[in-house]
């Protein structure tokens, strides 16, 4: 006797890796094992609790390695170089990230989100001691490689936290789990700082605080992380199958594409002039691949592309929102870079000082992803919502333009608003994101996303470092030299004088022959020409935020989503898992169609 199921060939068996493809009733219906459930007493509990403590440990971990290793790169590359590459102890992790995030999502909506997760924080144990016990910055570079591919697998938590709590909650989970991470953002560089001066290991207690963050969250998400129908199970193939059908060319493209964009975005004006073939040519090769990605994807049809079709053509609720983080990207960086460079130029040299400066930003976050939630929640108006949180960032970004020697608090003000900002924005385009992509696709939406924003901020951080850079170079020696001429230095002086101060270098003899007035008038000048180069780049990065403004516009809302519905079930029970038995999730058939819930079956 043979059996069909509305036409589409359904196997009823249960693989050997404990995942059900279907499961018939007594009622001759076939399930596919994913259904939205309704849960209108839904509670998080305790189980639920500690699990996300797990998932934020991981995510928190790698974002405490990116902010206190930045504030004290210059003491590593004292202690294990000199090196012109040390740079890439932290642009190795968003290289890595952004390659590597739109795969890793898509395999954590195929084979679940759990395993993937425990693997990233055991490969945050693992670069954590690579980075630890480095005697080179070769060495470094590696576990921030490492670290990298951590990250990308420890960012499934945006995927996990938000659903496995009902719809109309997600973007306050979202906005948790951002808060989760904001600490790192307040305290990063004052931690980095303070272990660099006052232990006796100095900047490498980083990596040890941060592998027993990863190492504790190990066996939280272990015993209290069970999601039960979190994966695409596909007719006729085993969990083998689906591995060999995953869309290896596209990601290879994508993967060397983005690569080579970076590397020579990176090299530009650094270890290379930006009209010599080491930089034109990776950047043109790398165009090239990304193009070659695009019409790839385009014209292959696959259950498992890297940029799955319907997300892609999914406008409103994905691919603007996408280009509104990598915008995003591009308007903040001009704050990320410059403010650091103010503290130290204008305000405070102390160590102490400097942290407590950069906090700023910190507070403004952890503000901003706290409420942001639960006002999307409530006011049910997203794209209006992102809409203003874009303009009103752009405004902060652009006020920045009002720096000064000393406009330390309104600058301070505005960091902190402007954090805020980033983090409203932030949390309203994750939830956008969650809530208007189906399911099975959630993990690559996020990994695609995430790549968005770092690609944009990598893109925004090489025009503005040109644009400082180039500003400098034209007006500093000349602004000091000029200044120093005024105050009576005589001429033959005025070279070596100007060099030191322009290089910072309190202690040369060049130093010992000017009046304190003469070196005054010349730090001012330096501190001035700064002043003037900053102002033109916070005023360039207002045209990004208008790009940006102009897409949020055409966002779309989501308050159609904010339902009872629950995408994903979790076992409340405390246990190791390893005989989990997962009895629902995604069917496709043989086509690459998802099957829909029921199916009757005719004898």
């Amino acid at each position: 006797m043979s059996e069909k199921v509305d036409a589409y060939p359904v196997i009823q068996e249960e693989r050997s890796s404990g995942h059900e493809l279907c499961t018939m009733d007594t009622n001759n219906t076939v399930s596919t094992g994913f259904e939205e459930t309704e849960d209108e007493n839904f509670k998080y509990g305790f189980t639920r609790s500690v699990a996300f403590v797990g998932l934020a440990l991981g995510f928190y971990s790698d974002n405490m390695v990116a902010s206190s290793i930045s504030s004290v790169l210059t003491h590593i590359n004292a202690e294990l170089g000199p090196s012109t590459a040390y740079a890439w102890t932290i642009t190795a992790i968003y290289t890595v990230v952004s390659i590597t995030a739109p795969f890793v999502g898509r395999l954590g909506d195929i084979f679940g989100r759990r395993s993937i997760l425990i693997l990233g924080n055991v490969l945050g144990v693992l670069g954590c001691i690579v980075s630890a016990t480095a005697k080179s910055i070769s060495t470094l570079i590696v576990g921030a490689v490492i670290l990298g591919l951590a990250s990308s697998m420890d960012l499934l938590g945006w995927a996990a936290v938000g659903e496995t709590v009902p719809k109309k909650y997600r973007p306050v989970a979202v906005g948790m789990y951002e808060v989760s991470i904001t600490p790192s953002a307040i305290f990063g560089t004052l931690i980095g700082l303070t272990l660099q001066d006052h232990t006796a290991l100095g900047w490498r207690n980083i990596y040890w605080i941060c592998l027993g963050l990863h190492g504790l969250a190990i066996p939280l998400l272990a015993f209290f992380y069970h999601p039960v129908n979190q994966y695409i199970a596909e007719t006729g193939k085993s969990k083998r199958d689906q591995m060999k059908s995953l869309d290896y060319i596209g990601t290879a493209l994508f993967a060397i594409g983005l690569c080579l964009f970076l590397i020579g975005l990176s090299f530009g004006g650094t270890k290379y002039p930006w009209y010599s073939a080491g930089t034109i040519g990776p950047l043109i090769i790398g165009i090239v691949f990304l193009v070659f990605t695009g019409l790839y994807e385009k014209y292959t049809h696959s259950p498992y592309n890297i940029f799955p079709h319907s997300v892609m053509k999914n406008y409103r609720g994905f691919s603007i929102v996408t280009g509104v983080g990598f915008l995003l990207g591009m308007l903040y960086y001009s704050t990320l870079i410059l403010w650091p460079i103010q503290i130290a130029t204008f305000y405070s040299r102390n160590s102490i000082t400097i942290g407590v400066y950069g906090m700023s930003w910190g507070w403004g976050s952890i503000i901003g992803a706290m409420v942001m939630g639960f006002i999307i929640e409530r006011v049910n108006q997203a794209r209006f919502l992102l809409t203003a949180v874009v303009l009103l960032m752009t405004v902060c970004i652009g006020t920045q333009a009002i720096v000064g020697i000393h406009t330390n608090v309104a600058s301070c003000i505005l960091v902190a608003l402007t954090g805020m900002m980033l983090a409203c924005a932030v949390v309203t385009t994750n939830s956008i994101i969650q809530l208007s992509v189906p399911h099975q696709y959630i993990g690559v939406a996020m990994g695609i996303v995430t790549t968005s924003r770092y690609v944009g901020g990598s893109v925004g951080s090489t025009i503005y470092q040109v644009i400082l850079s180039n500003q400098l170079s034209a007006n500093l020696g000349k602004n000091v030299a000029t200044a120093l001429a005024k105050a009576g230095v005589p001429f033959a002086d005025i070279p070596a004088i100007a060099g030191a101060i322009a290089l910072g270098e309190t202690n040369s003899p060049a130093l010992a022959g000017a009046s304190p007035a003469a070196l005054g008038a010349g730090v001012l000048a330096l501190k001035l020409t700064y002043v003037h180069a900053f102002k033109i780049i916070y005023l360039t990065s207002i045209a990004f935020g208008v790009l940006g403004i102009t897409c949020a516009a055409f966002s779309r809302n989501i308050g159609e989503f904010l339902t009872n519905k629950l995408d994903v079930k979790t076992d409340t029970s405390i246990h190791l898992g390893l005989h989990e038995v997962h009895l629902g999730g995604h069917v496709l058939n043989q086509d690459g169609e998802e099957i829909t819930r029921t199916s009757r079956v005719t004898k």
